[in-house]
């Protein structure tokens, strides 16, 4: 299969079979679109591995304006090129045509299934111990490209409908890792100031991903609001997650991941935002927190130390009471600022 989209003005799509189909054996593109092409309800074209699209904005009987699309029942794995905006309008109406179908039926095992290669996280460690290796995901392209259109669109909804709370910075336009380092910056200059010290904390999560709740995803995003497609396509994502390990040219055997987000997977990220959202809304009054997808911060200013001391811990407790997942000791640091 070609990695190509060819637009034709053949104004008309039923006079024209024969030379469409010319077309197809020529250059056997991923996605044909027909531009001033109406195909009127009645009517029907049927092309061998291919389908047809008609346009759903043309409201009378005219070719004129109208576009139709023909899209492979074999999706490629590799990038496309787009050089027209027909191109482009074609192949939007393919991928939401995917989406659609992914929704109601459910992932194809092509799209569910990740490769994981081991590499180790630093030079110097010692190569027998498994905790020194990262797992890096190899996934298919047209699953990264269908998860980023779903995640543009989730995306825009929880920030018009102001659902993240405002320390959270990970991954939002518009905002980063600059932003948390200004506020508690602000913070520690306003705590000298006023002659107080100032204590921050820095958590690690162990295992974010693997240990993040699933059912309470789907909880969270009925709780926003949303129905239809999105979620049911969610939902499809998160449970068929299959994978296997390679190393070198040796693959294990299929595993399935029965809890948590697969690593690795565009749409992953902001599902897991979606989880943690509002572990740093319920802090005590004298503390305050920010979050960077799973870094997490907290600190309290005060006069006195065993008050700060004080603060921070029930903080802490009333953050540990989540069942899913746990902070990573070794990770975690303390800085105090007097």
């Amino acid at each position: 299969m070609a990695f190509k989209i060819v637009s034709w003005n053949c104004h008309g799509l039923q006079t024209h079979k024969e030379d469409i189909k010319s077309i197809i054996n020529k250059y056997q593109p991923i996605c044909l679109g027909l531009q001033e092409t109406y195909l009127k309800p009645h009517l029907s074209a049927k092309f061998k591995n291919y389908v047809t699209h008609r346009s759903d904005f043309q409201q009378g009987s005219r070719a004129s304006g109208g576009v139709a699309c023909l899209t492979s029942c074999q999706i490629p794995s590799k990038p496309i090129l787009l050089n027209t905006q027909l191109q482009a309008v074609a192949l939007q109406i393919q991928l939401n045509s995917r989406i659609t179908n992914l929704a109601r039926e459910g992932f194809p095992t092509f799209l569910a299934k990740s490769y994981f290669c081991t590499h180790p996280t630093r030079p110097g460690k010692d190569k027998q111990d498994p905790n020194n290796y990262r797992p890096i995901a190899l996934t298919s392209c047209l699953s990264k490209l269908l998860e980023r259109m779903v995640s543009a669109r989730l995306m825009h909804v929880l920030e018009r409908s102001k659902w993240f709370v405002p320390s959270q910075s990970g991954f939002r336009r518009r905002r980063g890792t600059i932003d948390n380092l200004l506020k508690l910056e602000t913070a520690i200059r306003e705590a000298f100031v006023r002659k107080k010290h100032l204590v921050s904390i820095f958590f690690d999560i162990e295992k974010a991903y693997d240990r993040t709740w699933r059912h309470g995803i789907l909880k969270d995003l009925s709780d926003i609001g949303l129905k239809g497609n999105l979620p049911l396509f969610i939902k499809n994502f998160l449970k068929t997650r299959i994978f296997q390990i390679r190393i070198g040219n040796i693959l294990s055997d299929n595993f399935h991941q029965q809890e948590g987000v697969r690593q690795g997977n565009v749409l992953s990220v902001l599902l897991f935002i979606i989880k943690i959202n509002g572990i740093v809304s319920k802090l005590p009054a004298y503390v305050n927190g920010t979050l960077f997808v799973d870094d997490i911060k907290i600190h309290c200013a005060g006069d006195d130390m065993g008050f700060i001391q004080r603060q921070l811990q029930t903080a802490v407790n009333d953050m540990g009471i989540k069942k899913w997942f746990y902070f990573l000791a070794t990770k975690n640091s303390l800085y105090a600022f007097l």
